[in-house]
């Protein structure tokens, strides 16, 4: 058998398949086309295998998958073919099934006649295609005739003067049908014919065709004329659209059906770019009268596009358009903020903030933050996060300098009402970051370090994991000193919590400032002499602590091991906090003062606390020890080795310039941090558990602070000191001494050739580096 008989055999086998009376085999037979036409060749398949399609299409009258299976393999062989300038002998094909009850049947049909007709002549398209458009709309059944209606303005455009005239009468006829499924087809096809439509034609045909459909008995056939008003809106002269259009589009915003009126709430935005600018107060009074509609959907559909209609007014140079939106629509925005239906409110509040490209300063502080106050005095749900999201728009739009008492209103009630909003809480580490950027660092110890607090000992660990993130820019921008006494103190009181999860949160804070996530260069080294000696000698300093027994035992010890990503924890978090520092310039120095005070930390009270956590009871305390020894090994090592290729640099510094320097260094590692030892005997000689708890159903009072409130366990705020609370009896405290005892206890005995011994007695002021 040669190859012509063996694909003669294969396109009968083929055809007796199709024709099988088992729909399985015509479905199985149907899926192989595509196989059949590659083995065939291109001029068997053109000659024989449509022939055998055409053949079997009406025996498929009733197997609609055996239909649509055909179709999509047809499209895949035309493709293989080279393209659809070969698949006009498939057009009875197509007709024969435009009848077809299924719609995405004919969708496909009407989706390949069309690009079967880009590859046809003109005069083609006036016989072949209008002929065949001619017997289907004939047919006794709608689907046919909704099959090519998808035609219609292709032929429009590329016929001859009958063609045209034959397309615009069917397409009017159509769009008066009973059929509800026809008319709102045609109703469809005639918004894309009208733009096409000469002059005459329209005012003649189209518009009284508008003006019935506009007042029809019928709601669906009135919100089809909303579509058809704004096709005409960009086709016909002002004088015409000012006569026939504004009357009929604002009875349309008053409609007794809703559904028409939500209709006229999605389309406002487009009739408001179709309208001539000096028919703004139409509009208006239509947006207006939408946003304050009685049906909820209605309103929800306004929510979602009154800022972007606010902002056109100003796009399209509206004669007046500040005042039109202060005077008319701040009302209605303030209306809609206040919604009975959080889905309304929430929507506003996702872009409201957008009105700042309108507002300067003071009229977003008049407008629109009492707009926003209100909001978040409500029950917020969503609405909280959103707010939360766009906390920091409002400082840097309307200023940070001149809120006052409304941002610590605003930190205070998103807090207070956000005890099951943990997103909402987690975004607040963004909003005290932007504080901490524009504020002065008295304000911020009185008013924002409450609030950090209290994310570091929330009760979600995202929250505990993340929060760390912004330690080290509190040290580039208040100084060491400065976050010592009103954040780290604090922070290293948690390595006695009861409750080992948040003994955690001191070691997550110690990575941090070790490999800060944000701001990598505060860790870099300065090429200044002075600055290089300092870090020589601290370097040292702590090499000698890092090789002592306990560190070695510890790292080598362990069989725990901790792997994390902390990515997973920040969603878009670690991304909103880099976007703030976009501002600054991307290539900064290195903060000599940070890596200084850095050392010094580590050397004073760090290396002490890793000590004693690293005899936790749990293992996951000690496991994460471990890693933050390791980073800190890592870290100093890094630092010697790029010490060392500053080696000519430090050869030409004199021995009275490293003398003094030095000095400097032993000085501040010498000074006692009063407010460390006071705050730390206080806790380890009274605090207790037992404290009395508030209800969580409180109101905000003047004068009322975050430190003088509580709520029950379940909620975000608990005991001013946080999670800073260690023993649940003190009675049984193991762990009884000190901060500054221990770190006596590290340092005893220590000595470095060359370095001059620390008096620990010494009780000097605390030198901020």
């Amino acid at each position: 058998m040669n190859n012509e008989d063996e694909r003669n055999v294969a396109l009968k086998a083929y055809r007796d398949g199709l024709f099988s009376a088992d729909e399985k085999i015509k479905l199985e037979t149907a899926e192989k086309l595509l196989n059949i036409a590659v083995a065939v060749g291109a001029e068997l398949t053109q000659t024989v295998l449509f022939g055998i399609i055409k053949d079997v299409v009406p025996e498929l009258c009733f197997f609609d998958e055996v239909q649509l299976m055909l179709l999509q393999k047809l499209d895949a062989v035309v493709e293989t073919l080279g393209g659809w300038q070969y698949a006009k002998d498939l057009m009875p094909v197509y007709e024969q099934l435009a009848g077809s009850e299924e719609l995405v049947i004919r969708t496909i049909i009407t989706e390949s006649l069309v690009n079967i007709c880009d590859h046809l002549s003109d005069e083609e398209i006036d016989t072949d295609i209008i002929g065949m458009i001619d017997r289907l709309v004939q047919k006794n059944w709608f689907t046919a005739k909704c099959t090519v209606a998808g035609l219609f303005t292709l032929c429009y455009q590329r016929g001859n003067a009958e063609t045209k005239i034959y397309i615009r009468k069917k397409a009017l006829e159509f769009c008066e049908e009973d059929n509800p499924l026809l008319r709102k087809t045609y109703a469809v096809c005639l918004n894309g014919l009208v733009r096409d439509f000469e002059n005459d034609h329209l005012v003649n045909d189209v518009i009284p065709l508008y003006l019935r459909w506009n007042e029809h008995d019928q709601e669906q056939i009135r919100i089809s004329s909303i579509d058809l008003a704004l096709s005409l809106a960009y086709t016909l002269k002002e004088e015409q659209v000012e006569a026939h259009l504004i009357s009929a589009l604002q009875r349309s915003a008053t409609d007794a059906s809703w559904r028409v009126r939500k209709e006229m709430a999605a389309k406002l935005l487009d009739i408001q770019k179709a309208l001539n600018p000096k028919h703004a107060t139409v509009y208006v009074q239509m947006a207006k009268l939408l946003a304050m509609d009685s049906e909820f959907s209605t309103r929800e559909t306004m929510s979602q596009d009154i800022i972007e209609f606010c902002l056109n007014l100003k796009r399209l140079k509206c004669e007046g358009y500040k005042e039109i939106i202060i005077n008319d629509m701040i009302d209605v925005i303030r209306k809609m903020s206040q919604d009975t239906f959080e889905e309304v409110r929430c929507d506003l509040a996702e872009t409201l903030m957008n009105l700042e490209v309108i507002f300067d300063k003071d009229e977003m502080r008049k407008h629109l933050l009492p707009i926003i106050l209100t909001t978040l005095n409500m029950e917020p749900k969503k609405v909280l996060d959103t707010y939360v999201g766009n906390l920091n728009k409002i400082m840097s739009y309307i200023g940070y300098d001149n809120l006052g008492d409304d941002l610590e209103r605003i930190m205070f009630d998103l807090l207070a009402s956000s005890a099951s909003r943990w997103r909402a809480r987690r975004l607040l580490i963004v909003t005290i970051r932007i504080i901490a950027k524009h504020s002065d660092k008295e304000y911020f110890a009185k008013t924002i370090i409450p609030y950090y607090h209290k994310l570091l000992g929330d009760t979600v660990f995202s929250i505990r994991r993340t929060s760390p993130y912004i330690l080290p820019l509190f040290i580039h921008k208040f100084g060491m000193a400065w976050t010592k006494q009103y954040v780290l103190h604090k922070v290293f009181y948690g390595r006695r919590h009861a409750n080992y999860l948040y003994r955690m949160v001191v070691l997550f804070c110690i990575d941090e400032l070790l490999h800060p996530s944000i701001k990598q260069h505060l860790i870099d080294l300065d090429d200044k002499p002075e600055f290089l000696i300092k870090m020589s000698y601290l370097s040292e300093l702590l090499d000698y602590k890092l090789n002592e027994e306990w560190v070695t035992n510890v790292c080598t010890d362990s069989a725990y091991d901790f792997p994390e990503d902390a990515m997973a924890y920040t969603d878009n978090l670690l991304k909103s906090l880099e976007e703030q520092e976009t501002g600054e310039d991307e290539k900064q120095p290195p903060d000599q003062h940070y890596m200084i005070s850095l050392y010094c930390l580590l050397l004073k009270y760090v290396l002490a606390i890793l000590k004693e956590m690293s005899e936790d009871a749990v293992p996951n305390v000690r496991s994460r020890c471990v890693r933050t020894l390791e980073n800190l090994l890592y870290i100093n090592h890094s630092v010697s080795k790029k010490l060392e290729d500053c080696k000519e640099i430090l050869d030409k510094v004199t021995d009275e310039e490293k003398m003094s320097w030095r000095a400097e260094i032993d000085e501040e590692r010498a000074t006692v941090d009063e407010y460390m030892r006071e705050e730390v005997r206080q806790l380890d000689r009274g605090k207790s558990f037992d404290k009395p708890r508030l209800s969580k159903e409180f109101s905000y009072k003047e004068g009322t602070r975050i430190d003088d409130m509580d709520v029950q366990s379940e909620g975000v705020l608990i005991d001013a000191d946080d999670f800073f609370v260690f023993y649940e009896n003190n009675e049984n405290s193991e762990n009884g001494e000190d901060l500054e005892n221990i770190v006596g206890d590290l340092d005893e005995n220590f000595h470095v050739e060359g370095i001059t011994p620390i008096d620990d007695n010494k009780n000097e002021d605390s030198v901020d580096l």
